[in-house]
């Protein structure tokens, strides 16, 4: 197993041995699980750069849940760039926080987020 990685706990309590992590090497790794009912991570995190808009980065979850309402997706998360990394960080934790609590309330993710929005992510 590699440090960049984890063995899902939900997966083996479905008998499945997975490792999950980040698709690219400068996607940090963000893992969110319950161990028996979901799992939520970060595969890629990308600039989104548009022509006079506030640049945002493009985090790309991927989760898979038992709850006949979630399935197995990905969500788009729109997350409010800076130049100060520990700030990034923060905000890509948060929405991953906010992604769980959706996940553990057995609701199914909308495929596109904004955190920070008043109507979406906060």
């Amino acid at each position: 197993m590699s440090a960049r990685s984890v063995v899902c706990g939900h997966c083996q309590s479905k008998g499945v041995l997975r490792e999950i992590g980040p698709s690219t090497r400068n996607t940090p790794m963000v893992f969110r699980s319950d161990e028996v009912s979901f799992h939520l991570y970060l595969e890629e995190l990308h600039p989104f750069r548009v022509a006079g808009h506030v640049p945002k980065m493009a985090a790309l979850f991927r989760y898979s849940a038992d709850s006949p309402a979630a399935d197995a997706e990905s969500t788009l998360v729109m997350i409010p760039d800076t130049e100060d990394t520990r700030q990034v960080e923060q905000n890509i934790q948060a929405a991953a926080d906010q992604l769980e609590k959706v996940l553990r309330a057995k609701r199914r993710l909308k495929s596109r987020y904004t955190l920070g929005d008043q109507n979406d992510l906060m």
